[in-house]
């Protein structure tokens, strides 16, 4: 697999989107003081955890790890 296939790949992931996404709003909500910057905090760690422990093999024709 190419670099160019794996970066199109990674860009068209719903998941990394999501996770992009979510920093965003909750880095907005922290600016703004809309919610305190503890539970924000606590919330981006969580969501970046989960992304980082992710399967990261993706299989091919049916193949399972």
């Amino acid at each position: 697999m190419s670099v160019i296939d794996r970066i199109a790949i990674k860009f068209t992931s719903g998941q990394f989107w999501l996770t992009i996404i979510t920093g965003l709003v909750f880095a907005y909500v922290s600016i703004k003081k809309i919610l305190p910057s503890e539970a924000v905090a606590s919330i981006i760690s969580m969501v970046f955890v989960f992304y980082f422990k992710k399967d990261r093999e993706v299989p091919t024709n049916g193949q399972q790890k």
